[in-house]
């Protein structure tokens, strides 16, 4: 990974945007479907919606950002985390996920991380 961006740092005239890595979250329809066979709705915050943690990675983008001058962290975590602290997989008034089959963002989390693209551009 480093060997990679030096690459990139070399080439590169102002910043390297790195997307600091978040919890992966699970199949939502297919924890929907096991949910809905126990009678049980899928909440906006769930232990089971995330499937994987990600702080092994979080460091990893840390310790590469620390070794690459030109390197920017830029963090979506932080958007999708409810009161509690949380990390959350739906809208929490709408009840819209965040996150499609594919893991890759929806509308409505694409609406929701879009200030922060903006400000980056």
């Amino acid at each position: 990974m480093m060997k990679r961006f030096s690459f990139f740092e070399k080439r590169v005239r102002k910043k390297v945007f790195l997307l600091q890595a978040f919890p992966r979250p699970a199949r939502l329809s297919q924890l929907e479907k096991k949910l809905k066979k126990e009678g049980r709705k899928l909440l906006s915050y769930m232990p089971e919606a995330v499937e994987l943690d990600a702080e092994p990675m979080r460091e990893r983008v840390r310790a590469i950002a620390k070794n690459c001058k030109k390197c920017v962290i830029f963090d979506l975590k932080k958007l999708m985390l409810n009161e509690a602290g949380n990390f959350t997989v739906l809208h929490p008034k709408t009840h819209l996920r965040y996150f499609d089959q594919a893991r890759h963002l929806t509308w409505i989390g694409r609406k929701l991380v879009e200030p922060i693209f903006i400000k980056l551009a």
